[in-house]
């Protein structure tokens, strides 16, 4: 095998990488062309925070850049590699790395690599980013120069706001105009005949033309740089770059567990497939050890990923007497886990796959802050147990109740927690008129308001308002831009 100072050469680079892409080939993996780069860790870190190379400059991404390099500096992370989601993919490797972990990470890419390929959620995903990033950034710089970098700055402040409220699955994604709503659910034939109604209802008694939009708009972005008046064309340009590249991103947000598990479960069967040395083989296990580590605070991605498709493919290949009744055939695994990897998302994935075994093997559960002591009907409390402010205290779920901790963890893969906002109308008084499908639960009021603040200052400087719910009693909070600020009142 190669020395630590030969895995630092090029062309040892190369070879090595060679030989792990055939192996991972050989495994059955399918992934695009991989371009391998050692940079120093401060570049790995600038790449990070801006998530990709060649992106336009933000105050955000800076802050990003100093948190990591503030973290990295005092020993709390370490990043290993980026690997850039493009045809042909992208990679980057810190100069400091060991041979050992070189051979660990391009394994992980070339799974990564092989996801982004097949994963039918990234079907629609442009491979040319890097060169189309490239661009927007120096067209974005040339408006800085012509315009202002604060007025630049703020208005790219008000697009990220609202930059994650786009609608994936419709089917205009780099084309900024006006399309037919394409089917979200199985269901939504059966939705629609309620919402028609509806419609037609609130039609009836207004007694007006037909509505802007004529159904819910769940792409904010979108329907802004259509319909606002006050926005002149480099406003929009800026806007549509925005939102292209949150399309081109979102995937990446969907499949995040999927994505590290299955590159995680791939560099475990490359690396034992490898020729290793002692010594390489004891590096592996405790870098590996260290990725797939448990939280005790939260969900590590790529222990709980990589563990569910070792149990499908365990699973299919050795199925049970009821498995098999349920259509499983033996010896099927490998077959079952590339069908999981093409069709599924972390929430999908999470409610089909997460089994009450390993639910109690992982020792997943929830938690929640409470008044009361979980001993109180026992006496008071004891010394050792957790305590807040000498009030509250941590409440374990048990684990009969796994059914929950598995929809909860499912719940909260779906859009990772972003709320689902939607335009619903333009007002007689051109007010944007906004609904939160309210899941139960609650906006941020000071994040809503500042949120709604943006909003109105892309939407024509005009009065925004969001239909929600707060403290269970239906809202609406109203942004005023005469006056600056944010009410809420009772929904009439």
């Amino acid at each position: 095998m190669l020395t630590e100072y030969e895995i630092k050469n090029v062309s040892a680079l190369n070879e090595i990488t060679e030989v792990i892409s055939n192996k991972a080939k050989e495994l059955g993996l399918d992934f695009y062309p991989t371009i391998f780069e050692v940079v120093p860790a401060n570049t790995l870190y600038t790449f990070g925070a801006y998530t990709m190379p060649t992106r336009y400059g933000h105050w955000s991404f800076g802050k990003g850049y100093f948190k990591m390099k503030t973290m990295y500096e005092h020993g709390f992370i370490k990043i290993y590699e980026m690997v850039i989601n493009t045809n042909p993919c992208y990679a980057f490797l810190v100069e400091d790395n060991t041979a050992t972990q070189n051979m660990l990470i391009i394994s992980h890419v070339l799974a990564h690599n092989d996801f982004f390929k097949n994963n039918r959620t990234f079907k629609k995903t442009r491979r040319d980013m890097v060169e189309s990033m490239a661009a927007s950034a120096n067209r974005i710089r040339e408006y800085e120069r012509k315009y202002g970098r604060d007025e630049v700055e703020v208005l790219l402040d008000a697009a990220h706001s609202i930059a994650n409220h786009i609608d994936f699955y419709d089917v205009t994604i780099s084309e900024v105009k006006e399309t037919e709503t394409v089917r979200r659910t199985p269901y939504d034939d059966i939705w629609e005949l309620n919402s028609r109604e509806v419609r037609c209802r609130s039609e009836y008694k207004k007694n007006t033309q037909k509505k802007t939009p004529p159904s819910s708009e769940f792409d904010i972005l979108r329907f802004i740089i259509n319909h606002s008046h006050s926005l002149e064309e480099w406003k929009k340009d800026i806007l549509t770059i925005v939102r292209d590249e949150a399309y081109y991103f979102y995937p990446q947000m969907e499949t995040h567990m999927m994505n590290e598990g299955w590159a995680t479960f791939w560099h475990k069967r490359i690396m034992n497939n490898l020729d290793l040395k002692f010594d390489q083989v004891v590096d592996f296990a405790k870098m590996h050890a260290g990725v797939v580590a448990p939280n005790p605070h939260k969900i590590n991605p790529y222990y709980v990923g990589s563990a569910i498709f070792e149990d499908i493919l365990e699973r299919w290949n050795n199925p049970s007497e009821e498995d098999k009744k349920k259509g499983i055939v033996p010896n099927s695994g490998l077959e079952k886990i590339f069908e999981v990897r093409a069709g599924e998302t972390d929430a999908s994935f999470i409610r089909n796959y997460l089994t009450k075994e390993l639910v109690e093997k992982l020792d997943l559960y929830l938690y929640q802050r409470t008044d009361e002591h979980p001993d109180a009907k026992k006496g008071p409390p004891q010394p050792w147990a957790p305590v807040l402010g000498n009030k509250e205290y941590w409440v374990v779920s048990e684990k009969e109740e796994w059914e929950k901790i598995r929809d909860h963890i499912s719940f909260h893969c779906t859009h990772k927690g972003i709320p689902t906002i939607s335009v619903e109308e333009i007002n007689d008084n051109n007010e944007l008129v906004l609904k939160h499908h309210y899941d139960g639960i609650p906006l941020d009021k000071n994040y809503a308001a500042n949120t709604l603040a943006y909003i109105s200052m892309l939407w024509n400087k005009r009065p925004v308002l969001l239909d929600t719910v707060l403290d269970d009693m239906p809202v609406y909070i109203t942004y005023n831009s005469a006056t600056h600020t944010a009410t809420a009142s009772l929904k009439e």
